[in-house]
């Protein structure tokens, strides 16, 4: 309110007192008199009566013309900060009582009516916006019109089963505004009108902010929030407005400049669980697993009660993998304890068991979150990978999930490598439609090393391989990842299986792998592979790669049969009977070779 707006506040109020002395004063008398004049004449008795009625009246008008033109507040939206401190709404509405101030409040609500909140399912329910209804709004609307009836009504409805709000404000019969969120994506100065707009952007901007980030408007919630922290001093304001900006950075991943937000935020109010939760997300969206776990944990410490950090904290272990997934398991149920329709921790419960090898009971979890949500997409996509990890995977059950995720979101591209890799995985594959399914990922997730190469490895394994086609897949995933050993590897594979083999790249490819990894045996194996068949065959670097490998996995056939080839090559017979020897011990196949004796 501004200067002008609290001095003439301040003159009604003094006025509605000033009236309100006088009336008192006249009521004392009144009464005064009328006891009088019972013990002196009981005939006065009627017109003392109907005076004592005038008088009530008189009281009575009073409170209904501060009731209406003083100062009201329709609603009270609790935050979920006080909430879980104890301040339940009555407490908050014995408080408002003690005190002396000439509120007069409607509504006290809980945590669960924010703006964006859901209320019960099938049900119109009014509720409040940050702590300013609608009707509060109207109110506004009212005084901007110079209109001194009631007659100004506002509410807001959320339509569960249509998923649309609508609002309303009325002035006599006419409507001055009336209007359904709309499927474009419609300016909301539009929908309110210019000057509803300009007027809820002054008493609360943070509604509009999180309305435009709701409705993924980044730049329009950027600006509103922009504006908050020119134009607005109070600190909750300031903290919601870095909050916003925070999390539109991280959506783009100027994550520094998110996590400076973040750190502004907390200086001016250092005990917000929210802060510190959307903090602990966006250090999961850099790939700060731990650092997401020590914001997550102080978010929980600040505000043990909602379910939402447990959720998140459970997100950040998994995050961690191993030995974490117990603790991810834990945090889940807290969560669940909290919120038993938390179906976003029962998720990560899921994928916990999965990564300890628990694929039933995950699968069991993931049936749960549908039975509460038949479409969560997540639910979706998670049972339908445990059930390609079953002892005995179901593919085409699995497949079945993958297409439904893909219906739910078209632009996933997880969906789409999962349903590629149960495709070219069951029983009959289905070769060209798994690559169909990969290239559909690729052009959604043009940056996700991981697909690049199942799509090389299927252009590898499937009937006919397609080696030069691989390689260029795997080109692709050392350019985004350079330190994949398992993808210079697979290019070294794809280049000595050319029609032309190219040897010496090959090589270098076999050398980059070990040098990322050491112990990668298959590497050594098909570089020494590369060295004996080479133009110019080098023979005793091919044994000592054979041997670098056969340290690292002693009873790999293949290793002893490939030495035992080397050494018939270099016509040692003794070292090559050695090792087809013991190739044979191990897998008990008698191998037929012929070794031609040197000098």
């Amino acid at each position: 309110m501004d200067m002008m707006g609290r001095k003439t506040l301040q003159r009604h109020i003094n006025m509605w007192l000033n009236s309100s002395r006088t009336i008192f004063s006249h009521a004392w008398r009144l009464l005064t008199n009328f006891i009088s004049s019972i013990v002196r004449n009981a005939k006065v008795f009627y017109h003392s009566a109907i005076m004592l009625g005038i008088l009530f009246l008189a009281i009575l008008l009073f409170y209904e013309t501060f009731r209406d033109s003083g100062i009201v507040i329709e609603s009270i939206l609790i935050p979920q900060e006080l909430h879980s401190r104890g301040y339940t709404p009555d407490v908050v509405a014995r408080r408002l009582r003690d005190s002396s101030n000439m509120y007069l409040v409607r509504s006290i609500l809980p945590p669960e009516y924010a703006t964006f909140g859901i209320p019960p399912k099938n049900v119109d329910v009014e509720f409040s916006a940050s702590g300013v209804s609608l009707k509060s709004l109207a109110n506004y609307f009212r005084d901007l019109l110079g209109r001194n009836d009631s007659t100004v009504t506002g509410e807001m409805l959320y339509h569960y089963a249509e998923n649309k709000v609508s609002v309303r404000l009325r002035l006599d019969a006419d409507v001055i505004f009336d209007s359904s969120t709309h499927d474009s994506d419609s300016e909301i100065e539009e929908m309110f009108g210019k000057a509803g707009y300009e007027l809820t952007k002054r008493i609360n901007p943070y509604i509009l902010a999180t309305y435009h980030y709701s409705r993924n408007e980044k730049s329009e919630a950027s600006n509103i929030a922009s504006y908050i922290l020119r134009n607005f001093t109070s600190s909750t304001l300031r903290v919601g407005a870095l909050n916003i900006q925070g999390m539109i950075l991280g959506s783009f991943a100027r994550f520094d400049e998110a996590d400076q937000y973040y750190r502004s935020a907390v200086k001016i109010q250092p005990h917000s669980s929210i802060t510190y939760t959307n903090w602990c997300i966006l250090r999961m969206q850099m790939g700060d697993f731990e650092g997401a776990v020590d914001l997550c944990l102080h978010a929980v410490q600040l505000d043990p009660n909602v379910s939402a950090g447990h959720t998140n904290l459970s997100a950040a272990y998994l995050g961690l993998g191993s030995p974490n997934f117990n603790a991810a398991i834990e945090y889940s149920k807290n969560a669940i304890r909290l919120d038993s329709n938390r179906v976003s921790a029962r998720i990560n419960w899921g994928v916990a068991l999965m990564a300890l090898g628990k694929t039933e009971e995950a699968i069991e979890h993931f049936s749960q979150v549908l039975a509460i949500d038949p479409y969560n997409f997540n639910a979706t996509l998670n049972r339908g990978s445990a059930l390609a990890e079953l002892e005995k995977p179901n593919w085409e059950s699995a497949i079945q999930h993958f297409e439904m995720a893909v219906e739910l979101d078209p632009n996933s591209a997880d969906a789409f490598k999962n349903w590629g890799y149960a495709l070219k995985r069951k029983e009959s594959p289905d070769w060209d439609l798994a690559k169909e399914k990969y290239r559909k990922a690729i052009s959604i997730d043009p940056n996700d090393a991981s697909t690049y190469s199942s799509l090389g490895l299927t252009l590898m394994n499937q009937l006919v391989p397609d080696w030069n086609e691989a390689s260029k897949q795997f080109r692709k995933v050392i350019e985004i990842d350079p330190n994949n050993a398992a993808a210079y590897f697979n290019l070294g594979t794809c280049l000595i299986n050319l029609e032309a083999p190219d040897w010496e790249s090959a090589i270098d490819h076999f050398m980059n792998a070990v040098k990322i990894e050491p112990d990668y045996s298959l590497a050594y194996l098909n570089w020494g592979f590369a060295l004996a068949n080479k133009g110019d065959p080098d023979l005793d670097g091919a044994i000592e790669q054979y041997n670098s490998a056969l340290k690292f996995d002693p009873d790999n056939t293949l290793i002893y049969q490939n030495l035992g080839s080397a050494f018939v090559d270099k016509g040692d017979c003794l070292n090559a009977k050695i090792m087809f020897d013991a190739a044979s011990q191990i897998d008990g196949l008698h191998r037929e070779y012929t070794c031609p004796l040197t000098n």
